[in-house]
């Protein structure tokens, strides 16, 4: 889902609106959803979506990988993964 075909398009700023898009529909199912987004039983897959994120050509957009570190409700419960803990450090 996410070999970089999240951000193919020839515009640098249609590029970055998918990629606030998807940080912001993170934080909203991660709010809204019990376990949060990112249990293991999340229909999100998580890894993907930082490891976009963190790869992205045109500069790291820190200001979203840092929305998700600070905005998120479930990233510090004891049931998330250490390796996707890991990823935001």
């Amino acid at each position: 889902i996410f070999s970089n075909s999240c951000c193919s398009f020839d515009n640098a700023e249609t590029n970055m609106f998918c990629l606030r898009s998807m940080t912001g529909s993170i934080i909203l199912f991660d709010h809204l959803h019990a376990t949060g987004a990112f249990s293991r039983k999340s229909p999100i897959y998580i890894k993907g979506c930082i490891t976009v994120l963190k790869n992205y050509p045109g500069g790291s957009p820190d200001g979203l990988l840092n929305a998700l570190r600070f905005t998120t409700i479930h990233l510090n419960d004891p049931d998330t993964p250490a390796n996707i803990k890991h990823l935001l450090d």
